[in-house]
């Protein structure tokens, strides 16, 4: 890893909103394997997807963080964030459920998804309840309340002891699985077990804004991308080690895009199309297996399953994203800024300083990038559910 001196100006980065939009296709095609509409070799893996969109997170995060901002009002644009798409989602997952009987609603699952904290529980039937993809989103809301006090302690560290505490943290839920295999349903799902990933997405942003940059290429990076696949694919490795020897390459790629983009390198990756299919991702997450578990009750099957899923979850996420996630965010954050701006006129001291996104949220935009497009990379994913 080379350094290039003083921290670099923040700048829009669209390769990582297109990660998103890859890992949410590995997501996907994990699941129409999990879900036996395709059987699809090595698909196994596309769980580890996850682990990226967590990676990711903490990276996003640490670049747009503006220390000026109030934390108060970082809490504010992370829950405008998320909150919106969830909210909407599992109310058609419960009526869904109500209608049809399955999965089981009771008081204690509807309420733990309204307050993600479902994550939290080691019984499935709440971590996994109603839209079972939603577990993730209680994991980045234990993320986003612990990164105003994660982002300056790591601060104080050299690089070299933030990424050993982060790579031995990596390590003990792994050492867990590995012990006793019993405990991987629960630490799949378990906050503080995947927490390590996101703070080694905030270690790889750190060393970014600090001016260090990976000397690993681009394509050397895909390449061992593929290794680590067909290996894990040949000795039937776990997903929790597939996983842990896959998320130093997934920082050091973002590392790597990154660097890209304030080059103004163009690549698929900052393609129009795949900029859109990133910032609908996190919708797309909250419907694809709501979209799955209904097709299953029809009688398609196969690939033209696989198709009508695809395509009609992508339509449902665009819809969700450009008629809810957008508008319900605005809405949330001006009227925080009025009521902050209200505040300051009256002269009320601010709430506390942390760091904060930047005004682009995301901090992926491209120049000329269409609406839909402008928001991107914000990295709350909705992971899939837990592979058997």
């Amino acid at each position: 890893m080379t350094t290039t001196g003083s921290s670099t100006a923040r700048r829009t980065l669209p390769s990582l909103t297109a990660i998103r939009a890859v890992a949410a296709a590995a997501v996907l095609v994990f699941h129409l394997d999990y879900w036996q509409v395709l059987d699809i070799p090595g698909a196994f893996y596309g769980s580890t997807g996850v682990a990226l969109f967590f990676v990711l997170s903490g990276f996003i995060l640490t670049w747009t963080a503006d220390p000026a901002r109030s934390r108060a009002g970082f809490y504010v644009r992370r829950v405008a964030r998320i909150y919106p798409d969830h909210l909407v989602t599992l109310v058609v997952a419960l009526v869904v459920a109500l209608v049809v009987g399955s999965p089981a609603v009771t008081g204690r699952v509807v309420g733990a998804n309204v307050l993600l904290v479902q994550a939290w529980s080691f019984d499935p039937t709440v971590a996994y309840g109603l839209n079972g993809v939603a577990w993730s989103l209680s994991c980045e809301l234990a993320f986003y309340l612990a990164f105003p006090f994660l982002l300056p302690l790591l601060r104080r560290w050299s690089p070299r002891t933030r990424l050993v505490v982060a790579l031995v943290a990596l390590a003990v839920p792994l050492v867990a699985t590995i012990v006793a295999p019993a405990t991987y349903q629960v630490l799949y799902h378990f906050p503080l077990a995947r927490f390590p990933e996101f703070v080694l997405g905030v270690v790889a942003g750190l060393a970014f804004v600090e001016g260090r940059r990976s000397r690993v290429p681009w394509a050397a990076l895909l390449g061992i991308f593929a290794a680590v696949l067909v290996t894990a694919q040949l000795t039937h490795a776990t997903e929790a080690v597939a996983r842990v020897a896959l998320v130093v390459p997934f920082a050091l790629f973002l590392m790597v895009c990154a660097e890209r983009d304030l080059r103004g390198r163009r690549s698929l990756l900052t393609h129009r199309a795949v900029l859109v299919a990133g910032s609908a991702s996190y919708a797309f997450y909250l419907v694809h297996e709501l979209v799955i578990r209904r097709v299953l009750d029809t009688p398609l099957t196969g690939a033209l399953a696989a198709v009508v899923i695809t395509v009609a979850s992508g339509a449902l996420a665009y819809a969700l994203y450009r008629f809810v996630e957008e508008p319900a965010r605005h809405v949330i954050v001006n009227r925080w800024r009025r009521r902050a701006a209200a505040r300051t006129s009256r002269g009320t001291a601010p709430s506390s300083p942390g760091p904060t996104t930047s005004r682009a949220e995301a901090g992926t935009s491209p120049a000329g990038a269409p609406a839909a497009a402008t928001q991107t990379a914000t990295a709350s994913p909705s992971p899939p559910s837990p592979p058997h």
